[in-house]
């Protein structure tokens, strides 16, 4: 889903700029969306109680944090900076707990799990992002020119975190396991 959706607004995106729209409004409103779809995933991973409830009450956070920042923002049409920060680390917190989890549980090797492959895909882009949007603001205030050849960093992160899923998603296919089940 994720992917599809990822794609979808590339996509719109990138047809936006060729007419030399705004299109940094599509970021804003697909950023929540992926907190809200990974994080989702992420909490129904969790087998734990506290784990899941701090997951819960920070995605709450966030979206309180995004309603802040659009409203702060509102017709600036600049990327909603502190919302997308936000996103990415908790993203990376989440999914960084996950790997860890794995690796405490596990009993054979690590790499061969399609969760492991998944969830580093998910750690990756998420943690590779936060430190170029935490410079997003002074870079665009200083070297705009600069800003723009480092937020290639952007499209490598998201290719390798893509790639990621594809794998994950053959690997869970051929491997007939799941990623939680679910109650009978």
């Amino acid at each position: 889903m994720d992917l599809a959706l990822y794609a979808l607004v590339e996509a719109w995106a990138k047809y936006l700029a060729l007419r030399f729209e705004h299109n940094l409004w599509l970021y804003n409103c697909y950023t929540p969306v992926e907190l809200l779809l990974k994080g989702s995933l992420a909490v129904a991973v969790v087998r734990e109680r506290w784990p899941r409830a701090a997951m819960i009450a920070l995605i709450s956070g966030y979206v309180f944090l995004h309603s802040a920042d659009r409203a702060a923002n509102a017709g600036s049409g600049e990327l909603l900076v502190r919302s997308t920060l936000a996103s990415t680390l908790l993203l990376a917190l989440f999914y960084t707990y996950l790997l860890f989890r794995l690796a405490e549980d596990e009993t054979k090797v690590l790499y061969q799990r399609p969760e492991f492959v998944l969830f580093l895909g998910f750690t990756l882009y998420n943690g590779g992002m936060v430190p170029l949007v935490g410079l997003l603001t002074i870079l665009n205030e200083r070297d705009i020119a600069l800003a723009d050849r480092l937020y290639v960093i952007n499209d490598i992160l998201y290719l390798v975190s893509h790639l990621a899923i594809i794998f994950a998603a053959w690997r869970f296919r051929h491997s007939g396991s799941a990623l939680w089940t679910t109650p009978t």
